[in-house]
């Protein structure tokens, strides 16, 4: 038996290495392996030439008007690019306020002849009345309008801003809150009697949902809500409703208390004022406008900033027009700057070839 095993143990390692030798050395008849173990090569990083201007940065001490992105064809001058670029840009220049504010404008409603030579009427209804020193209505209407006649401080017809700030004492007449409401138009141009939204321009109000501050614009006859303020509304109680507007910005108190600080419609940079009802009774004691003193300047969250259109001139460091890709023209703006400051902005101009 134990010869048995031996020779059993014997032939399990000729075999074994029988097997190795095939697997360390083959034979000429055996196949060649051709298996290749794939590489992969990583590409190399993308470095940005910090020198060429679609990565350059504008630098400026001031905010300045944005510039859209442009595309040109192959072969564009660089003329014929900045000549599609804008000559003038707004820049917004924080300061210091000065002086004092004067009255533009004021009346008490004494006289019925000096309100018709001041004012402009919208009243198809017949329901404006001027009947013991105060302009009122005696009846509900939608269309109900007035506003100081091209006053000079509008400024309309031109590319200023009208700053000003406007001021009115006015109380809802009915013994129910209002369900609507009266107030202040101001920068509001294209007055007519047509409907009640048929003016451009800004208006704030006293009304809606049983006592709130109405704010909101209406333009080529669309009315749009901006906001409603809460207060606690009392019929036949005489409220000072005040709006200070400057450049892009107005402020809105009520009885001296701020209650609304928010942006003009761009396309209400100037206008008039005057009065506005939406089927509410109600009257106006006093209308004043004033110019803008330094005080006013302290309602507004960012102060005093003046806003100036001032030349620019625009250069590109690297443009090739017959190389497509991203440029980066600036423009720079250095008169009508404080001493030491300038201002300066960045359009994106791409090359492509035409399609």
């Amino acid at each position: 038996m134990k010869n048995t095993i031996q020779k059993i143990f014997a032939l399990l390692l000729v075999g074994a290495l029988a097997v190795s030798v095939i697997a360390c050395g083959g034979t000429d008849d055996a196949a060649e392996d051709t298996t290749t173990v794939a590489t992969t090569t990583k590409a190399p990083a993308v470095t940005k030439d910090p020198n060429a201007s679609s990565n350059q940065k504008p630098v400026s001490d001031y905010e300045v008007e944005s510039v859209k992105k442009k595309t040109v064809a192959v072969g564009t001058p660089i003329e014929d690019v900045i000549a599609e670029l804008p000559t003038e840009l707004e820049v917004t220049i924080p300061g210091d306020a000065s002086g004092e504010s004067e009255s533009l404008y004021s009346t008490d409603f004494a006289s019925a002849d000096t309100f018709a030579t001041e004012w402009t009427t919208c009243d198809d209804d017949g329901v404006l009345s001027l009947d013991g020193g105060k302009f009122a209505t005696t009846g509900k209407s939608n269309k109900v309008k007035a506003y100081v006649t091209d006053p000079e401080w509008a400024k309309t017809d031109s590319e200023e801003y009208a700053n000003y700030a406007v001021k009115a004492v006015i109380r809802g007449t009915a013994e129910e809150a209002p369900t609507n409401n009266f107030g202040i138009i101001f920068r509001a141009s294209n007055i007519t009697a047509s409907g009640p939204d048929s003016y451009d321009g800004m208006y704030v109000g006293i009304g809606d949902n049983n006592g709130q501050l109405c704010i909101g614009k209406a333009y080529n006859g669309k009315w749009t809500s901006i906001q409603n303020v809460d207060f606690d509304y009392v019929a036949n109680q005489d409220y000072t409703l005040e709006v200070i507007v400057f450049n892009e910005s107005f402020v809105v108190l009520l009885d001296g208390e701020v209650m609304y600080e928010g942006a003009v419609d761009p396309l209400m940079i100037n206008g008039t004022a005057g009065l506005r009802t939406f089927e509410q009774l109600f009257e106006c004691s006093e209308f004043l406008v004033r110019s803008l003193g330094a005080d006013d300047f302290n309602y507004f969250e960012e102060g005093y900033v003046e806003v100036k259109s001032l030349p620019v001139t625009w250069t590109c460091s690297d443009y090739d027009p017959n190389k497509t890709g991203t440029y980066g023209f600036f423009g720079t703006i250095t008169e009508g700057l404080p001493e030491g400051k300038q201002a300066q902005v960045k359009v994106t101009v791409t090359v492509r070839e035409a399609s």
